[in-house]
């Protein structure tokens, strides 16, 4: 019960999530829980930030799609200039925790919870406005324990929508074969202790 109490508020966990391990998620086959749009949870960090992929895009506020730079503004092809255009990140990624890598695209929410700002403000008040070039904030996150919440896409993309910076990761369940008996260890003398 210690152990479980120590491992965190259980506000932060989702009772239906799958905690998962990235060696699990690759050995697992599941096609059946993608229709389930079942989430799962791993500790990680991020090793990687892809550099040929943008870290954030624009969409119309008013009918969500893409919107393109024009001067000043943004458009969007189907109600011309935005007045109020949505910046959202997404960052393409790779985590890394103690069983293996895998590529992860952080999106909106997920990044706003590890700045602490929105893309909007990042993009315009920062002035960061090429979404090639990778402002220092978001380097900065590279090596940042993280605890995600994530779901499978179809193509087994991991997309990440929720996360907490952890200091410590929760410590890894221990292996009983690597468990050392008490009978087995000498004492100092060189005799054996007795239970």
């Amino acid at each position: 019960m210690e152990r479980f109490t120590s491992l965190g508020e259980q506000s932060q966990q989702h009772p239906a999530d799958i905690y998962i391990t990235i060696a699990d998620l690759k050995s697992k086959n599941i096609t059946d829980l993608l229709v389930k749009q079942v989430y799962f949870q791993c500790n990680v960090t991020i090793d990687e930030i892809q550099p040929n992929r943008t870290w954030y895009y624009v969409t119309c506020s008013k009918c969500t799609k893409r919107a393109y730079p024009q001067e000043n503004d943004y458009v969007c092809e189907d109600d011309g200039l935005i007045p109020e255009p949505r910046f959202m990140y997404c960052l393409n990624t790779t985590v890394v925790d103690d069983t293996g890598n895998a590529s992860a695209v952080f999106f909106n929410d997920a990044l706003t919870q590890i700045l602490k700002i929105s893309c909007k403000d990042l993009v315009l008040t920062e002035n960061n406005r090429n979404p090639r070039i990778l402002p220092e904030q978001i380097t900065a996150i590279i090596g940042t324990p993280l605890a995600i919440r994530f779901n499978m896409k179809k193509d087994n993309s991991i997309a990440v929508n929720n996360v907490t910076i952890t200091t410590t990761f929760p410590p890894a369940t221990p292996d009983p074969k690597m468990s050392i008996r008490r009978t087995d260890q000498a004492e100092p003398s060189g005799k054996r202790s007795k239970i």
